[in-house]
């Protein structure tokens, strides 16, 4: 069976990849950080604990999201690394909130 390749498919490899690349994140925190970059975009629902426990599918209980989120990130770092290489290219980036009321 042939794997169909979407845009957002396409960028969340692109996004895995560079997160692979940083030294300083833990492997635990490189899952969760995959993890959450793609869960966070699709939820329905509010974004807080507890409702992204609920969509987990048991992946990662709400006490485990809480400590996940108090750990700390090099977010600058983190930013150059996935989207350093982009800065020499034109990239557009689109959000389409038609769906909030």
């Amino acid at each position: 069976m042939k794997k169909i390749y979407t845009a957002f498919n396409k960028a969340m490899c692109f996004i895995s990849a560079r997160i692979d690349q940083v030294s300083e994140i833990t492997k635990p925190q490189k899952k969760f950080l995959k993890w959450i970059l793609e869960i966070w975009v699709m939820l329905p629902v509010r974004h807080n604990f507890l409702n992204v426990y609920r969509y987990s599918n048991g992946r990662y209980s709400e006490k485990s999201l809480r400590n996940q989120f108090n750990r700390k990130i090099d977010f600058p770092r983190l930013s150059d690394a996935v989207f350093g290489e982009l800065r020499e290219k034109e990239c557009i980036a689109a959000f389409d909130p038609s769906f909030i009321k």
